[in-house]
């Protein structure tokens, strides 16, 4: 509970701690508020930090879950190819986020793309 938050607060810093009570959120299944935190938290990120942080990258790939958890998956493309470009760009490992494409473009009911994305974690 709260004490667990105010012991990662004091080691992560107050933008950890938002970042969880988003994740939370989104575990729970809250989808509304967690998408409203992960717009806010990445709004308050490409203010403070340089375009392509990895950071910025991370929140923008968990906002696109965000988006599929509600099967707007039109909202959500574009994000997860902007995290990808953003992983890519900075040599960051980006084998988990392609595998998270295959699903997607699968849930999405486009095989082909996800037959694109899943032959590409056989090269990584």
């Amino acid at each position: 509970g709260f004490v667990v938050l105010a012991l990662v607060a004091e080691q992560f810093g107050e933008v950890r701690l938002a970042d969880l009570r988003v994740a939370v959120l989104l575990d729970a299944g809250r989808l509304a508020e967690a998408e409203a935190g992960f717009r806010d938290a990445l709004d308050r990120m490409s203010r403070a930090l340089p375009p392509g942080h990895i950071r910025i990258a991370r929140t923008t790939e968990n906002l696109a879950l965000c988006l599929q958890a509600q099967e707007r998956y039109a909202e959500a493309e574009p994000l997860l190819l902007d995290a990808h470009a953003m992983y890519e760009a900075a040599g960051y490992d980006a084998t988990r986020l392609i595998e998270r494409l295959g699903t997607f473009y699968e849930a999405w009911g486009r095989p082909s793309e996800a037959a694109r994305w899943r032959a590409r974690t056989t090269e990584v």
